[in-house]
This record gives structure tokens, sequence and C-alpha cells, in this order.
């Protein structure tokens, strides 16, 4: 499992536990996607299991996703808008789906929908890009490396602004990174000359959320990091994170799972069985 710990260019990779428990087959790499602005992703595959109702809940990672069904009778694709809130997301049974998860947008040629027109929501692949054969490729390639190569021309050749320059709304996504989301916004617009409302202007446009929200939800990531692959104790989770105290944490993690933490993790124990 990977963790949500600053990679490639100061970017932040979150865990998403409910794909790994609740699928088969689950491998997930971090691949650098724009040679312009040197961003990485995590690209990932699973085969959903044989049974009804196939269910996964997804957690706030603050990521928007691209997933598709390498299905030759059920070909699909679905971009998920960045996730603020736990929910789950209907899948086919028996499907293998190969996914692409960037933590930064800038860099993305700019579209016909908006990153806020689609905050924990969904919109169809093609109802915003051309396929151009895409999912067809992607179905008929069936190795997870092969698939990365498809798409990472097909990112080139449709997705990648070649006239990025950095800018305000990127500066923001790698200060809070860098900080494991431990900054205040103020700070962050006072660094960069700017004032806080207009940082913040900036940052939705981009990214759809406030930058605000960004940082809790990379707290929010990085304690459920340390729970699960560290098996430390609530007060050590505090001191690392930035939270005032246990009670702080705890009702974040409440915030963004419904659940305490100690349930949480019980009940991907027993989504693993």
């Amino acid at each position: 499992m990977n963790g949500y710990n600053v990679a490639i260019n100061g970017e932040m990779f979150p865990v998403q536990p409910g794909f790994e428990a609740a699928v088969n087959s689950y491998v997930e790499k971090i691949v650098e996607w724009n040679p312009i602005t040197q961003n990485a992703a995590i690209f990932y595959q699973f085969t959903t299991k044989q049974m009804e109702g196939q269910y996964i809940q997804i957690l706030p990672d603050g990521c928007m996703d691209m997933l598709f069904c390498c299905s030759a009778e059920k070909p699909a694709a679905i971009i998920y808008g960045k996730k603020v809130s736990s929910k789950s997301i209907a899948l086919e049974r028996g499907c293998t789906y190969f996914g692409f998860r960037p933590m930064s947008v800038d860099g993305l040629k700019q579209n016909a929908f908006s990153m806020k027109e689609i905050v924990n929501d969904e919109i169809s692949f093609s109802e915003v890009f051309s396929d151009n054969g895409l999912i067809e490729r992607l179905t008929q390639a069936a190795i997870f490396e092969k698939r990365i190569n498809e798409f990472k021309q097909y990112l080139k050749n449709h997705f990648v602004d070649q006239d990025f320059k950095m800018n305000l709304s990127y500066y923001c996504f790698l200060q809070i990174c860098r900080s494991q989301g431990n900054i205040k916004i103020e700070q962050i617009a006072r660094n960069s000359g700017y004032s806080e409302r207009y940082l913040r202007k900036k940052y939705e446009e981009i990214y759809g959320i406030s930058p605000k929200k960004f940082a809790q939800i990379v707290m929010f990531q990085g304690s459920l990091n340390k729970i699960i692959k560290n098996n430390i104790s609530k007060m050590d989770i505090v001191y690392e994170n930035g939270y005032y105290d246990q009670s702080h944490l705890i009702h974040q993690f409440k915030k963004f799972t419904t659940t305490a933490p100690t349930e949480f993790i019980r009940l991907i124990d027993r989504m693993s069985c």
C-alpha cells in the first residue's frame, strides 16, 4: 500500500483502502505523466469480485480519478471529481478496471467542464473528451504496464498543456503538500505576495475546492496512512500531523469517513476477509 507521502516534485499520494480491501488483484504504480510540470499520478488496476451489487467505498483524497472498465462487452469510462467526503461507487462485477489518479490538475488543458462542477460527483469520459479508440486499446492491452503506456500517450496528445507556466494555484498546492496540510492559507498568501481572497479564488478555479479544504484532506490522509501502515497511537498522530488534540483528530476522521479511527480499521479488516 502506498502512503500519503511527498513523492515526485513535492506531490503527495493518498491511500484508498476500500479499493485494496474489496477487490481482487489490486496493483498501483506512481508514474510521471506530465513532462512539462513533471507531475506524477497513481496508475492502478484491479478486478471486481463475481458478486451482484459490487460497491467500493472511496474516501476524501482531494484527487480526480479517471476509471476505465476494460470489458469488451461493457466498456465504460467515468471521471470522478475531487473527493471531499466518503461515498460508494457501483462497479460491474468480474470486470478489470484501469485507473488514473493525478494529485495536481495544473498542467491539464482546460476543457468543457470545470473541476468545481464535479466535486464529489461524476461525469462520463465521453462527455468531455474524444475517445479516439482509447478504451478499446486499454482493453486490448491486457497487461498493466502496457495500459499505462497507452494512457500516457493519450495524455501527451490530448491532456498536457504544452504552454503551462508555474502559477499561483500550483504554488499553493505544492505548499500544502510539502507541509502535509499543516499550514495556514494566510501564510501561503503572505509568502506569495497575494491576498488570501485572491489566492482562494485562483485555487478554486483550477482545483474546484478551497485550499483550506484540501489542507484538511491532506492532514486526514496523513493520519489515515499512519493508522493503517504503522499502527501508531492516536496521540502520536496528533503530534505528527498538527491536530490540536485527540478529539480534534477523531472529529476530522469522522467528518471524512463517518466513523472513528478504530471503527474504520475494523471495517477495513472485515472487508479484507
